[in-house]
């Protein structure tokens, strides 16, 4: 297998001499197979050619590999890259590491991953709160690991993580984290700690763990519903955008298809990544879209432009892959894109691409020009509503205020007559 790669006698015989080399070819196959590309697998081998060395040197095995002996070798080798390429975008020198550590475990070489250490009470209580927000609430994943992250931050800030009780769990300590926490925050983000908190408490009070009526002395901040207008992109923005990602390139056609359903369809970022090949009904030109945040499926017509731009991809972009996603990653393995994240960072390349100066960032403000633009056109609440999912009328209703020629037809005349 290591012949597939290296011509060179002197390159074969050093390889193959070193600690890792019997394991070498497994991993050159394993490689090949993901499709990462040749001269990526000749850097990773190398990569691990040279961290078998060093554990030589350390006087470690790889049987007797542990984390420290990483750790160690991560601060040595720091973020390096390796050999460089032409087209640029060289891996670091420690990216070879988990792929070919996994390698090991598969044939007994490492054990598997230790089992985690006892949970402390106060993660416990944590676990419980995750499972009664996911399955009695209802909440999406994101939205749990939302209200996860501050009582995390808020356990951490009062030195409860191995607290045994919630008795002395005080008023004035929680709303003192709500004040500090949304000291740094704007908009809708400085109500999120307090929900967070909030919720809870009242899981806490549920249990008897707390007294009754804590949640409701909390502090609460206040914000004027509606008070700020959802950050959105022109029309005229929005074709820099796609014409910004639209260079005939895999990944241009990639990008270009993910913004078009986002600007178009006003999808969220996360039903993009999850978009799936048998969800796509050509013959019928609509789309179903299963969204984790309202648990419900909804159908969306399938655009002309968007159809056409996904097809495009499909057919000249999209890596071969046995994945049932739409969207994958363009470097080996060539993944689902797992993460929101990745979708809002695909429209923040977009908009630098594009060279707009705007406020507007993000996947969520593509989903905001996508309302904005269909209520200006006259589309009903009712219709909007149930294009973007939302549950509630009440949800759609700040997108009334986008609408200028409506809003200008029931205003008032200036008290002071024309200027």
């Amino acid at each position: 297998m290591l012949t597939t790669f290296f011509v060179r006698p002197s390159v074969l015989a050093r390889l193959e001499s070193g600690p890792a080399g019997p394991y070498l070819p497994v991993f050159a196959s394993q490689l090949q197979q993901q499709r990462y590309a040749p001269d990526t697998i000749r850097q990773y081998l190398r990569s691990v050619d040279a961290f078998g060395r060093w554990l030589h040197a350390q006087g470690v095995l790889l049987t007797d590999l542990e984390d420290h002996h990483l750790t160690r070798y991560l601060g040595h080798v720091g973020r390096r890259p390796l050999r460089s390429r032409a087209q640029g975008g060289s891996p670091h020198a420690a990216a070879a590491l988990p792929p070919f550590l996994t390698v090991l475990r598969s044939h007994g070489v490492l054990p598997l991953p230790r089992v985690l250490p006892a949970l402390t009470p106060a993660e416990q209580w944590l676990h419980r709160f995750a499972a009664h927000l996911r399955d009695l609430r209802g909440l999406a994943l994101l939205t749990c690991q939302g209200y996860l992250f501050f009582v995390r931050r808020f356990l951490t800030a009062s030195g409860r993580t191995k607290a045994k009780d919630w008795a002395p769990l005080q008023a004035e300590e929680l709303s003192e984290f709500v004040r500090r926490e949304a000291a740094g925050r704007r908009g809708g983000g400085r109500k999120r700690p307090g929900t967070a908190l909030r919720a809870f408490v009242r899981f806490l009070v549920t249990y008897g763990e707390a007294p009754a009526g804590l949640e409701a002395v909390m502090l609460t901040l206040r914000e004027w519903a509606h008070a700020s207008v959802p950050p959105h992109f022109s029309q005229g923005e929005i074709a820099q955008m796609l014409a910004a990602t639209n260079d005939g390139s895999a990944l241009g056609r990639r990008n270009h298809a993910i913004l078009l359903l986002l600007a178009r369809l006003g999808l969220r970022a996360h039903e993009v990544g999850q978009l799936r090949l048998e969800e796509i009904a050509w013959a019928e030109g609509r789309l179903l879209i299963h969204s984790t945040k309202s648990h419900r499926v909804r159908e969306l017509p399938l655009p002309q432009d968007v159809g056409v731009a996904l097809v495009a991809y499909l057919q000249h972009g999209r890596p071969p892959s046995p994945s049932r996603a739409v969207f994958l990653h363009h470097r080996a393995p060539f993944g689902p894109l797992q993460s929101s994240s990745t979708i809002a960072k695909i429209v923040r390349v977009a908009v630098t691409q594009a060279k707009l100066h705007t406020r507007a960032s993000g996947a969520h403000a593509l989903r905001h020009t996508a309302a904005s633009h269909l209520v200006q056109r006259g589309v009903s609440f009712k219709t909007v509503a149930d294009i973007l999912g939302h549950q509630s009328l009440q949800t759609t209703a700040i997108y009334a205020k986008l609408d200028l020629p409506a809003l200008a037809a029931v205003a008032l005349p200036w008290p002071g007559g024309a200027a």
